[in-house]
């Protein structure tokens, strides 16, 4: 022991009320969070939550895309990361795939699902070849919280009609992505894996 006497502090009742009030004027100076809890959860065979973000392209105030334009199109809305390993890993799968889902008329759509900032993700699609039209950045991760993302790669298969017809969370082979690109081309529904 190093021979020293512990400090005592003492506030008297009316620095301890100042604290307090101070402390409950800072709270309610702080800008709430917005309520997420309103949104429902996408669910297979529901019609996808719509949203407006902007492209990798664009700005947040600059260029929008809204998924609800793409509606009477057939598409794959896929949540993806620039340092996911899966995602790396998937994305030779997705491209074969793609391009014949593309050819038949349906689009494939991504969300950095990281929040990455604009300066990480362009350099690394210019590097990539990406399947990806148009790449989404979501800054704020609404829509990511919006369709309960909580891994990547998360792939939604949406039908021309806007209805979710399966849901995967995770890895795919080029045979799975085909088998659900035809699925939604037929109007058909899958049973969602991992939502």
């Amino acid at each position: 022991m190093s021979g020293r006497t512990p400090v005592r502090l003492r506030l008297s009742r009316g620095a301890v009320i100042g604290l307090l009030a101070l402390g409950a004027l800072v709270g309610l100076l702080r800008p709430a969070a917005p309520d997420r809890s309103a949104a429902p959860a996408p669910l297979v065979g529901h019609t996808a939550p719509d949203f407006s973000l902007p492209t990798l392209r664009g700005t947040a105030a600059g260029p929008r895309v809204e998924l609800r334009r793409y509606r009477g199109t057939p598409l794959l809305l896929q949540f993806w990361a620039v340092d996911c390993p899966n995602c790396v890993a998937e994305r030779p799968a997705l491209l074969r795939a793609s391009h014949a889902f593309d050819a038949r008329g349906g689009r494939v759509i991504g969300v950095d699902a990281y929040i990455e900032p604009p300066g990480l993700v362009g350099p690394y699609v210019r590097l990539h070849p990406e399947p990806y039209d148009p790449i989404l950045l979501d800054p704020n991760g609404d829509v990511i919280y919006r369709y309960r993302v909580t891994y990547v790669p998360s792939s939604y298969f949406i039908g021309a009609d806007g209805v979710i017809r399966a849901a995967v969370v995770g890895q795919m082979s080029e045979a799975a992505f085909d088998r659900e690109f035809r699925r939604i081309d037929a109007g058909l529904g899958a049973k969602g894996r991992g939502t």
